[in-house]
């Protein structure tokens, strides 16, 4: 779940009787652009349209209901119903946060952060109590993520296609909010007067806490260096001064301002979107992972975390290609996983029962080999480089410069000797797949 407790192990007889014959199975179809999923129990998850439409799905008879239609939703684009939270204590409360855009004068996009009431029975909600209210948006780079803990709203608010927005203190775009649960400020916030928790943000489209309490970020970059981000309380994560890793060219930068480094930067970029944490041991091969999806790769991402939960060591990749755009992830308090389409947004080519809601079994977990294998490596040379595998078998390779765009491709044997003398001096970034084994490292060519 998007909490920050450890999942515990449950045994779902009911999933069992069909998780080792398919990867994964369809739970719900024909919706339209699911923006963010949250668990309420009873086997069912709660989830928003970015038209409008806040749905709840009983995962037992794979039925759909509507709870609630906001009404003058601006829908444009990216903009609508987005991010959705439950409170700490939902059990009790049955408190939900929502994160949805507005018109204001001359059709100005907003958004507001508000908590309703949810009446399961209905199902339904009420007494709508508008938290934050007006923040500048627009209908791209918005984010629109919320994660709601014991204490605190976080916001992800992109810079609104306004790249030096993202760097100014005194605007709330490009960056984290982070505010107490009534919509006030928070104290301890790096300025109290402020909501601003970080900043340097271009469109941060998840968030999630892992069990030791670090909260985690995708981010979309331009048209390279899509970031993971460990925030941390007032720092600045260097948009649109930099992107991606810190390397010489770059090292200056970083050092002024003060920039922290992403944990992970793709080029060419994947699009992650929604991000989730899992803490349980119903799937051992995840836990202790982050769970990416990807709108543009039409993948999830496995990342194993380290001790700290504060960097990467270990990957997967899970094509789920025939779904298409995942824009949501969901781990629920018994371990299965949810993940969500958004084929019908504007960049979608969607299918006939788009969009769905499937669940992810095991077999697919377990079925792809991880990149960063230590029988499928690069050596590199000053003009050359060299892949080193246990497997005498053909390696493709492709390389690309940090706008995204591809310079040289090519395949080669092991130990076979690659001239990278027709490569322009600088920074790459070097993929190469063998069988279901694949990598991903910068290059320097100098």
């Amino acid at each position: 779940m998007k909490n920050s407790f450890l999942l515990s192990v449950f045994i779902f007889f009911g999933a069992f009787g069909y998780c080792q014959s398919a990867e994964y199975e369809t739970i719900a179809e024909n919706q339209e652009v699911i923006w963010d999923m949250e668990w309420v129990g009873q086997d069912s998850i709660l989830y928003t349209e970015l038209k409008g439409k806040l749905k709840l799905l009983d995962i037992s008879n794979k039925t759909v209901v509507d709870v609630h239609s906001f009404q003058d939703i601006a829908a444009e684009n990216q903009s609508g119903l987005m991010g959705l939270g439950l409170a700490h204590d939902f059990k009790n409360s049955k408190l939900i946060y929502v994160a949805y855009c507005f018109y204001g004068d001359n059709f100005s996009i907003l958004s507001r952060i508000s908590s309703f009431s949810y009446n399961s029975s209905g199902p339904s909600i009420m007494n709508e109590s508008i938290l934050v209210d007006s923040l500048p948006s627009k209908n791209a780079n918005l984010g629109g993520r919320l994660l709601v803990d014991s204490a605190n709203i976080y916001y992800c608010l992109g810079d609104i296609q306004n790249e030096n927005l993202a760097q100014l203190l005194d605007n709330p775009n490009g960056k984290i909010l982070r505010y107490n649960l009534d919509g006030t400020i928070p104290s301890d916030n790096p300025d109290p007067a402020s909501p601003i928790f970080t900043y340097g943000h271009r469109n941060p489209q998840g968030i999630c806490k892992t069990a030791n309490g670090n909260i985690l970020i995708s981010e979309h970059g331009p048209f390279s260096n899509d970031e993971i981000n460990v925030l941390e309380k007032g720092r600045n994560f260097g948009w649109p001064l930099v992107g991606g890793y810190k390397e010489a060219a770059n090292e200056a930068i970083y050092n002024q301002y003060n920039i922290k480094e992403p944990i992970l930067a793709f080029t060419p970029t994947i699009a992650p979107a929604g991000v989730d944490y899992y803490g349980g041991n119903l799937y051992p091969s995840l836990t202790n992972s982050l769970l990416v999806s990807t709108l543009k790769d039409k993948a999830i991402h496995i990342f194993s975390l380290n001790q700290n939960q504060d960097s990467v060591i270990d990957s997967k990749r899970l094509d789920v290609a025939p779904l298409g755009r995942i824009r949501d992830i969901l781990v629920s308090p018994d371990g299965r996983v949810f993940a969500s389409t958004s084929n019908r947004d504007l960049y979608g080519e969607p299918n006939t029962n788009d969009d769905l809601i499937v669940e992810v079994f095991e077999s697919l977990f377990t079925s792809v080999s991880t990149k960063l294998e230590s029988n499928f490596k690069v050596a590199l040379f000053s003009n050359s480089l060299i892949f080193n595998s246990d497997i005498h078998e053909k390696i493709n390779f492709s390389i690309y410069d940090l706008t995204g765009k591809l310079v040289f491709n090519d395949f080669a044997m092991p130990e076979e000797t690659i001239s990278l003398k027709n490569l322009n001096a600088g920074l790459f970034i070097l993929k190469a797949t063998q069988n279901n084994s694949s990598l991903v490292q910068k290059i320097i060519h100098q």
